[in-house]
C-alpha cells in the first residue's frame, strides 16, 4: 500500500530556494554588509567587491541572501537600496543583456531595446538620482571574459568608481581566480582589494545543510541519518552543496516512486550515483539551445563510438544531424569551438589535442564525469529562442 509519500515541500531542495541562513557564511554576510551598507545609507560612495567560489560554494545564495537582507535593512532605514541580480552564463556574458535585465530588476520601464551600454549605464545612474541605492549582483562574470573579453570588466569597474555622487554598488562573482585571465592593471587590483573568497564546505557543514533542508522539504522523520551521512561524504570532495541538495531532491524522488516511508541509504546511493553522472539541470538552463544542441550530439557520438572521447569534426557532424532534426540553421565551426570551450569553462566537457593515431591535428572531446547517454535528451529547452 502506498503511503503518503516523503516530500512535504519540495521547493527548499531547488536551486532557487535561498534559506534566511546560510550555514558556515555569516562572515561573508558579514563583511559584504560591512562594504556596501555605509555607503548605500548615506548615498555616497561606489562599493565594489569580488566574490570568488567554485560550483556548488554557495556563491549564488550569498549573493541573494545578501540581496533580501541589505534591502530589508535600507527599508528599516529609510534609505531605499535596489539590488539587481543577474545570472551572467544566463544573459550569454553580453554586456547589453546583463545591464538590460538589471535595469529590468532595478524596475526600469520602458523599451531599451537599440540603446548602447553606455547609455544603460546611464539609466542606472539615473535611479540612484531618484534616492535609490542601486547595487549590481552581476554572477558568474567570466561569462563575459568569454564572450567580449576583458573591456566590459573594465567599463563595469569604472563606472562602480566614477557613477556620481550618489553611487553605485557592484559585486562580480567568478567561478575561480583562474577566470579572470585576461583582467589587468588597475581593474583586477581594484578587484583584488574587495576579495571575498569562499572556501568548500566541510563534510560537517554539508551534513547541516542537507539537515537543514530535509527538515523543510521532507515529512517528519521521513529521512534516515545514514542517508544524510551517504550523501555529505560523497559532496564533501568539492565541498559541494548544491551537489549535495541535488543528490537529496533525487534520493526523494527515488523514495517517493517506491512509495517508501522514508529516504534511506540505498535510496541515496542511487541518487548519489545519478548526480554525478547526469549534468546539473540549473547549469543546463543556462546553456543556449545551440550549446545544448552541441552537448546532446557529443554524447550521440561518443555512445556510437563507444569510447571516452570524440574527435571534433565528429562531434560537428553530428550537431548538424540534430540541427537538421529540429530544423534549425547550425552554426560554423568557428563558433562550436566557441562553445566547446565554454561547455569545458563550466565542467561539462574535456577537451584535449589530439596525439598519435589521428592524421593530423584535432581536437578530442569527452564528458567530464558524465555518462554519454545522461546528455542526449537535453537539446532543447521550451520556451528557449537565445541563438548564441
Amino acid at each position: 500500500m502506498m503511503g503518503a509519500g516523503v516530500l512535504a515541500d519540495p521547493f527548499p531542495l531547488s536551486p532557487e530556494y535561498v534559506p534566511e541562513s546560510l550555514v558556515g557564511r555569516d562572515r561573508e554576510l558579514g563583511y559584504m554588509r560591512g562594504i556596501f551598507l555605509p555607503p548605500a545609507l548615506d548615498g555616497r560612495g561606489s562599493p565594489l567587491a569580488l566574490v570568488i567560489g567554485h560550483r556548488g560554494s554557495g556563491k549564488t545564495a550569498l549573493l541573494k541572501l545578501f540581496k533580501r537582507l541589505v534591502e530589508a535593512e535600507g527599508a528599516e532605514r529609510g534609505r531605499p537600496i535596489k539590488c539587481a541580480y543577474v545570472s551572467c552564463w544566463g544573459a550569454g556574458g553580453r554586456l547589453f543583456r546583463i545591464l538590460e535585465r538589471a535595469l529590468r530588476a532595478l524596475g526600469a520601464a520602458g523599451n531599451l531595446r537599440g540603446r548602447s551600454s553606455a547609455e544603460l549605464f546611464g539609466f542606472i545612474e539615473g535611479i540612484s538620482s531618484r534616492g535609490i541605492f542601486p547595487i549590481l549582483l552581476l554572477d558568474d562574470a567570466e561569462a563575459i571574459l568569454w564572450a567580449e573579453g576583458a573591456d566590459p570588466i573594465y567599463a563595469l569597474s569604472r563606472a562602480a568608481e566614477g557613477a556620481g555622487v550618489r553611487g553605485l554598488g557592484l559585486v562580480l562573482s567568478f567561478g575561480g581566480w583562474d577566470r579572470l585571465a585576461g583582467i589587468d592593471g588597475s581593474a583586477l587590483s581594484a578587484l583584488r582589494r574587495g576579495a571575498i573568497e569562499l572556501r568548500g564546505y566541510s563534510r560537517a557543514e554539508l551534513r547541516e545543510i542537507l539537515a537543514q533542508r530535509a527538515s523543510m522539504a521532507l515529512r517528519e522523520g521521513a529521512i534516515e541519518g545514514e542517508a544524510l551521512d551517504l550523501i555529505a561524504d560523497a559532496s564533501s570532495g568539492w565541498g559541494d552543496a548544491g551537489f549535495a541538495i541535488r543528490s537529496l531532491g533525487i534520493a526523494a524522488e527515488i523514495a517517493e516512486r517506491e512509495g517508501a516511508a522514508s529516504v534511506a541509504a540505498r535510496h541515496a546511493e542511487r541518487a548519489v550515483e545519478e548526480a554525478s553522472s547526469s549534468p546539473d539541470p540549473q547549469l543546463l538552463g543556462e546553456l543556449s539551445e545551440h550549446e545544448r544542441l552541441f552537448l546532446a550530439a557529443i554524447g550521440m557520438a561518443l555512445g556510437r563510438r563507444g569510447s571516452g572521447e570524440v574527435p571534433m569534426g565528429e562531434a560537428e557532424s553530428e550537431y548538424r544531424v540534430l540541427c537538421e532534426r529540429f530544423g534549425i540553421a547550425p552554426r560554423r565551426h568557428t563558433q562550436l569551438w566557441k562553445y566547446a570551450r565554454r561547455l569545458s569553462i563550466v565542467g561539462l566537457l574535456s577537451l584535449r589535442p589530439s596525439g598519435a593515431g589521428f592524421k593530423g591535428r584535432t581536437t578530442l572531446i569527452g564528458l567530464r564525469g558524465l555518462r554519454w547517454d545522461k546528455v542526449i535528451n537535453y537539446p532543447r529547452c521550451d520556451g528557449d529562442r537565445r541563438g548564441t
